[in-house]
């Protein structure tokens, strides 16, 4: 699984490019979003957490988006 698998897994119903995802990942420092995802590492976690929670910033911030509210 990959980062950007696994932040999907996190979003579920939530759609976001995966080009959006790659650049709030890469903020979040995960410098690479299609490398392997390892569940035991710690870092890995809060970085996958710190994206999705920069996710719905992006959607709280823009109250306008479809399909969200």
């Amino acid at each position: 699984m990959t980062y950007l698998d696994r932040i999907k897994l996190e979003l579920q119903d939530i759609t976001f490019n995966d080009e959006e995802l790659t650049v709030l990942a890469q903020e979040n420092g995960i410098t690479n979003p299609t490398s392997e995802y390892d569940p035991t590492s710690n870092t890995a976690k809060r970085a996958i957490y710190s994206t999705v929670l920069s996710v719905l910033e992006a959607i709280a911030n823009n109250p306008k988006t479809p399909g969200y509210f």
